[in-house]
């Protein structure tokens, strides 16, 4: 519920009422303030239930368990909840029960944010980035109609991306450059951390991209 009026004027399809200022007082999605109403509900929900945000991350909240052995969590990214907990079932029903969220795919944890999560034989939890990386070759395939080149690092054997005299990119290039090295950068933070170092090479020419837009051409 948005704590502000909101109002919209009639256009051409509300006949009589053209031009007049009409209040809204239905919900709807897509408002600039959406997000922050969501994080004031949330954050009561959770401070009712006895959570506090962590001191690291604010969207990391925790309390300790009823038993005083334990403390649960729940790491909070806009409206997708990941919750550490011996029975996180118990805080489902009571999100759905007492506070009428409506949670969708709510279970044991295997897919999250673009990050598949199992387990091994001994019980370890282990986050793998390869859906990810999937679709992030769908999507290159999509684009270029073919596959990319199987490689272990992004950047081929003694180049160097800011020494690079070649034509600069056109507008479409642009776009294709910076969702490429966006799409590497989010697969990295899922778990690739090993091949951090060469895509931060490669993204570094990204502010050049940036400053170059305004005038439709960009450096590699």
């Amino acid at each position: 519920v948005t704590k502000e009026k909101i109002f919209v004027i009639a256009g051409p399809e509300f006949k009589e009422l053209k031009g007049h200022i009409l209040i809204i007082h239905k919900a709807l999605y897509g408002l600039k303030s959406s997000g922050a109403r969501w994080h004031d509900k949330l954050f009561d929900i959770l401070r009712e239930l006895g959570y506090t945000p962590s001191k690291a991350d604010p969207d990391v909240w925790m309390r300790l368990s009823k038993c005083g052995k334990y403390y649960e969590y729940i790491a909070v990214y806009v409206d997708d909840l990941c919750i550490a907990s011996k029975d996180p079932s118990v805080l489902c029903k009571i999100l759905k029960e007492k506070f009428g969220l409506k949670l969708k795919g709510d279970g044991p944890l295997e897919y999250h944010l673009g990050c598949s999560y199992s387990r091994d034989p001994d019980g370890t939890l282990v986050a793998d980035p390869r859906r990810y990386i999937e679709k992030m070759v769908d999507a290159y395939e999509r684009v270029y109609g073919t596959k990319p080149i199987k490689t272990k690092q992004p950047l081929v054997p003694g180049d160097h991306p800011e020494l690079d005299t070649s034509e600069l990119c056109n507008a479409k290039e642009i776009k294709e450059y910076q969702t490429l090295v966006g799409q590497m950068q989010w697969a990295i933070a899922l778990g690739r951390f090993d091949i951090m170092l060469l895509l931060m090479t490669v993204a570094g020419v990204r502010p050049a991209v940036e400053v170059a837009q305004l005038d439709g051409v960009a450096k590699m």
